[in-house]
């Protein structure tokens, strides 16, 4: 049962990642003209996956899989915090 759970729980947390991420992207653009304004918004995630991926790599129990979900996971929240106390 916790081999299954290692293995479903970096797809959980990437989905959850970009639901929270589009949802929070769409609030944020429901309102503006077509600008074109460069929008970093993506860099929390991305740097998260490299960061959990790196980590995972190197310790084997955790795995670049579960590394790269938690932190997509952990770098959306980041992200999402950041742009709530603006």
């Amino acid at each position: 049962m916790s081999e299954f759970i290692k293995s479903a729980l970096p797809f959980v947390l990437i989905g959850i990642s970009i639901a929270i991420f589009a949802v929070d992207y769409h609030e944020k653009h429901k309102d503006r003209d077509s600008e074109a304004e460069t929008d970093f918004s993506a860099m929390g995630p991305l740097f998260g996956v490299a960061v959990g991926i790196a980590v995972g790599t190197a310790n084997e129990s955790i795995g670049a899989g579960l590394g790269a979900g938690i932190g997509m996971f952990a770098g959306t929240i980041i992200e999402f915090m950041i742009h709530k106390n603006r």
